[in-house]
């Protein structure tokens, strides 16, 4: 036997042992196909009901928080479901994801780009401070919500710009018209600026005018600024001289106010003395009325008066 291990083998065994590494390496990347399919990957389902198959297909990659999860298993048609809620979405769930699928949560549909592939989104709930969440369990149902068309997009987008371009034709009615109110702005505008180097003239000629009288002005203040220090000077010499006539008014008056207040005392009392004399001893006296006597009437006989002694003159130096 050892004679004959130099000899050839057959052609069939050698192409045993060639094809024997090509059918490994095949396995291996069917096997590698298989588990990036998720078929060695335990799943979970979920599903959601919508009214309308439209941009759902079988197929479609499901994420989360931007990483797939999964996919749609099959879209079909439930004949027993409501009007409402006839389109049955199946969607096969990584089971290591299911924890990350709160209760709460939405999925919508969304576009990689504007000409991109179609996938399904699953929206996780708003955070809030209440208890916390549990994770959806295999069957159970997630809500869907439709986004809204291009075609709802571009009514929205309309009825928003339709006021400004109302206002864009009026804008080009008052431009066409020439008596509106901007063609009278634009010439009110234009006569400003014709008008505008008069006007500048003649700001010119009164501020120079302003700056002639601020100078008579300075000139005036300063004139009274350099005489204010000698009209004070003299004020105050005015009112040192007033006080001082003033002192010697006042000392006058306390020396002569005592002798002649005493002197027109001592001539009030002459004056009453010589009154009362003068009352007692006056002839007239005798010739008053007596208390209750009355004027006789018109036709009252005249009342003759006896004769009187013509009064005796005392001597000089006698007493009354």
């Amino acid at each position: 036997m050892a004679d004959t291990d130099w000899l050839p083998r057959p052609a069939a065994r050698r192409s045993i042992y060639w094809m024997a590494p090509i059918v490994l390496l095949a396995l291996a990347l069917i096997a590698g196909l298989l588990y990036r399919e998720g078929v060695w990957v335990a799943h979970d389902q979920l599903h959601f009901r919508t009214d309308s198959a439209e941009g759902l297909a079988r197929g479609m990659t499901v994420k989360l928080h931007g990483f797939g999860i999964g996919s749609v298993s099959s879209v079909e048609l439930d004949p027993e479901a409501d009007a409402p809620s006839a389109v049955l979405v199946k969607l096969d769930i990584e089971r290591r994801f299911m924890n990350l699928i709160l209760q709460g949560s939405t999925v919508t549909s969304a576009q990689e780009g504007l000409i991109g592939q179609s996938y399904l989104y699953i929206r996780p709930p708003e955070a809030d401070t209440g208890a916390s969440r549990r994770s959806l369990a295999d069957g159970e149902q997630i809500p869907f919500e439709r986004p809204r068309a291009l075609a709802d997009l571009a009514s929205d987008m309309a009825k928003k710009v339709e006021p400004f371009v109302t206002k864009a034709g009026e804008l080009a009615s008052s431009l066409a018209d020439p008596d509106g109110d901007l063609r009278q702005i634009i010439h009110q505008t234009r006569l400003a600026s014709e008008q505008a180097p008069v006007l500048a003239q003649q700001a010119g000629a009164v501020l120079q005018r302003t700056d002639q009288l601020l100078g008579e002005a300075q000139g005036s203040t300063r004139q009274i600024n350099d005489r204010l220090p000698d009209m004070l000077r003299h004020a105050d010499q005015t009112l040192a001289h007033a006080a001082a006539a003033s002192a010697d008014l006042r000392q006058l008056t306390a020396e002569q106010a005592g002798p002649a207040l005493g002197a027109a005392r001592q001539s009030a009392e002459d004056a009453q003395a010589l009154i009362s004399g003068a009352r007692q001893s006056w002839p007239l006296r005798a010739l008053a009325p007596p208390a209750g006597y009355q004027q006789p009437g018109a036709d009252a006989s005249p009342i003759i008066l006896p004769a009187t002694a013509p009064a005796r003159t005392a001597p000089a130096g006698a007493a009354p």
